[in-house]
């Protein structure tokens, strides 16, 4: 095992699986950490400051890009900025631990330019098939013809990039959320 932290960001298209599998982690690996994104989006019903999002203001979110506080941020639709902040992942690298964090392959590009070799893994989750993912995608929620064609065209961009991660986990049709699951954990543990 490493005497440094390391981090692994998990990536791959809507539906795949990937917050089902860091539920999962953070429920059964207490000791890793795993750092709340900002956003100058509203709360919504059930949600709180730091569940799931840290929430903050735009003017409070655009003063921390200028004091380059952030790995990764993008502003989503022209509407809420979504950053990844670096302290927290930084401390806990030094402190040897293990940070694990979703991110999308844009978020993921600009984050992989601050750490050193060996510092970071990303882990790009393939689904088994885009008829199992539009399935999923369909099983998860209510959405119109026109956002599942906008979520399509993201898979293909994301999944096209996928090679740009370090590893790639290639699901199979019979992978539900456990099997899933320990196939990226057993990953996380290989790499440590």
């Amino acid at each position: 095992m490493s005497t440094t932290g390391k981090v692994f960001f998990i990536l791959g298209p809507s539906g795949v699986g990937k917050g089902e599998s860091i539920k999962l982690l953070q429920k059964n690996h207490p000791e890793f950490i795993f750092p709340k994104s900002h956003t100058t989006r509203p709360t919504r019903q059930g949600e709180s400051e730091g569940s799931p999002y840290h929430f903050t203001t735009i003017e409070d979110f655009e003063t921390r890009i200028k004091n380059e506080e952030f790995l990764e941020y993008a502003k989503v639709h022209d509407l809420h900025y979504y950053g990844t902040p670096k302290k927290e992942i930084y401390d806990a690298i030094k402190e040897g631990k293990t940070v694990i964090k979703e991110l999308d392959i844009q978020g993921y590009l600009q984050a992989k330019e601050h750490f050193q070799d060996g510092e970071l893994i990303g882990l790009f989750l393939l689904p088994p098939s885009k008829e199992t993912l539009i399935k999923r995608i369909h099983q998860r929620s209510e959405m119109s013809d026109e956002e599942l064609r906008h979520r399509m065209a993201s898979l293909e961009k994301e999944i096209a990039q996928a090679n740009r991660c370090e590893l790639q986990l290639q699901l199979k049709e019979e992978d539900d959320i456990p099997r899933q699951y320990k196939k990226v954990e057993t990953i996380i543990l290989d790499n440590l």
